[in-house]
């Protein structure tokens, strides 16, 4: 895809908290259509505004695919293929635009992933990994957790200023500790 769901960028971004949380409304992620994702990946991402929005999708499926995940796959996960299983929920939503975003997604990732030479495991990835680093799977895998940990909430709601604010979260729970894993610091800040 022409876009590549701007997955990368979207990591990047919420990463390193670029993402205006003035224009992040939350919301119920079962609400969200195909054809207003379609409508947005669409469009060429001309102003900071529309920019935006193809950031929120990417975030919206990354944190989505770890929202769906089974209890059975753990902590791991792989970037690769959730951004292949992105561009084929993005494909199935331009045929199918009356869906939910959620409902096409859960075809792919309510599913044991299979390991991959692709997967990681959040649990072995440290604090200075994430901090150091910067890489984009460890930070998408941090946000696929967040995803993850909100799959216990009664009523999960997507909010971008409180994936920031996990962020943020966890950010400073590593400070404290660089040797532990962000699972570790996640769990603590997050349950």
């Amino acid at each position: 895809m022409r876009h590549r769901l701007a997955v990368i960028a979207s990591i990047v971004m919420m990463s390193t908290l670029q993402i205006s949380p003035a224009r992040a409304t939350p919301i119920d992620p079962g609400t969200v259509t195909c054809g207003e994702m379609v409508k947005i990946l669409s469009s060429a991402p001309e102003t900071q505004a529309a920019k935006d929005s193809h950031a929120r999708i990417g975030v919206l499926l990354i944190w989505m695919a770890g929202f769906l995940a089974p209890e059975s796959q753990g902590s791991v996960v792989d970037m690769v293929q959730i951004q292949t299983d992105a561009e084929k929920i993005s494909a199935a939503c331009a045929e199918a635009p009356n869906l939910g975003v959620k409902t096409v997604a859960s075809k792919f990732w309510e599913k044991e992933q299979p390991t991959t030479s692709n997967s990681i495991d959040i649990s072995t990835l440290t604090c200075s990994t994430l901090t150091q680093k910067r890489d984009t799977n460890s930070a998408a895998g941090l946000l696929w957790l967040i995803g993850n940990y909100a799959s216990d909430e009664d009523t999960p709601m997507f909010d971008m200023t409180e994936v920031g604010k996990s962020i943020e979260k966890i950010s400073r729970e590593c400070a404290k500790g660089p040797n532990i894993s962000i699972t570790t610091a996640a769990e603590k800040v997050l349950e």
